[in-house]
């Protein structure tokens, strides 16, 4: 009697705490890519709330024969804005600029006619057509 007691009981305490929430997934995209015959560079936008976060891949430019992605977060919409037109001032005026994401620097100045990105472990290059495009994709 005991048994089937104690059965019992444990059968209601899990059916009345077993609560199910649904709640709809947010929705990640890709807001540029260079090319749609490659994967990388392109920028991803994360909805985490109601914030967007945009996080860059690239493939590092540091090895020739291995593929090594890497990534860097930039920020919301108007962080993002920031660091392109960075960018295009560092390829207009040829001058280096040191922008600081999350405590990493991140440099970037014009190279060989185009924008060198890197950090301590990795770089990666964007032409001046790229830098615009994706400018202009952040701007609605």
């Amino acid at each position: 009697m005991k048994n089937l007691f104690f059965l019992l009981a444990l059968l209601t305490t899990f059916s009345l705490s077993a609560q199910l929430t649904v709640r709809e997934t947010q929705k990640d995209s890709i807001l540029w890519r260079a090319s749609k015959l490659t994967t990388v560079p392109k920028i991803m936008v994360y909805t985490i709330d109601t914030v967007h976060v945009h996080t860059i891949f690239y493939q590092n430019a540091k090895y020739t024969q291995i593929t090594d992605i890497e990534s860097i977060s930039i920020g919301d919409n108007e962080d993002t804005k920031q660091f392109f037109n960075t960018c295009l001032s560092a390829f207009e005026q040829n001058k280096e600029f040191v922008i600081e994401i999350d405590g990493d620097p991140i440099y970037i100045k014009k190279s060989m006619g185009s924008i060198m990105i890197w950090s301590d472990s990795s770089y990666f290059y964007l032409n001046k057509n790229q830098v615009v495009n994706i400018l202009s994709k952040l701007t609605p």
